[in-house]
């Protein structure tokens, strides 16, 4: 019996971590997305134009806006939590308003297309502009934002950090969850009162 209550923990944990891994999940102005599935997104958070494509991960947003109000379920006006890398190509002027305005978790997150996104968090209990979550390295993952092909991005957080990563008090002396931020032929220009958190590199190569 003793050793039945010992292995349940161990079972269980191994359950979590076994899911956790093959976990892939997209969500888009409160919108679940089928990875598998060519999709025009629309719900009433949305304007403007939103589509993702399968056969090459891309969200194409096109003078599309995004606002999230406190009242959902879903925190992040784009939600992503998967294995492989996704892309948004952005055309036009776009603009993502929420607790969170892009949350990540185990993905690397490419803005490109030469458009602008606004990312913008007014409250005071924000999440910052781009937030990643997980476990980081700890899982073999890795987490950052690539901005290229002469995108602009602007984050806009009075009451929070622009882009940081969470680090639970478990693992972060050891396995702190660490992203990596990379700005090519771009621009990045962030409104907050602290930039960056917890990130593990920046790297700028022709870029303002």
């Amino acid at each position: 019996m003793k050793q039945s209550f010992f292995l349940a923990p161990l079972l269980l944990a191994s359950l979590l971590f076994s899911t956790n891994r093959a976990y892939c999940d997209v969500w888009i102005g409160n919108v679940r997305i089928d990875l598998n599935q060519d999709t025009l997104v629309t719900s009433e958070y949305i304007s403007g134009i939103i589509q993702y494509q399968s056969s090459t991960r891309i969200i194409t947003m096109q003078n599309a806006t995004i606002t999230m109000p406190l009242s959902t379920p879903i925190s992040g006006g784009i939600v992503i939590s998967q294995e492989d890398s996704i892309s948004i190509v952005l055309i036009g002027e776009n603009k993502i308003t929420g607790l969170v305005p892009i949350e990540i978790s185990h993905s690397v997150f490419h803005i490109k297309g030469g458009g602008n996104l606004l990312l913008e968090s007014l409250y005071e209990d924000s999440w910052g502009g781009i937030f990643f979550w997980g476990l980081g390295d700890w899982m073999n993952r890795n987490n950052g934002v690539v901005i290229s092909e002469n995108s602009h991005v602007e984050i806009n957080t009075p009451y929070s950090c622009g882009i940081w990563t969470y680090m639970n008090s478990h693992f972060q002396n050891d396995h702190g969850c660490f992203a990596e931020i990379s700005v090519n032929g771009s621009s990045l220009v962030i409104n907050a009162p602290r930039a960056l958190k917890n990130i593990g590199q920046l790297s700028l190569d022709n870029c303002y």
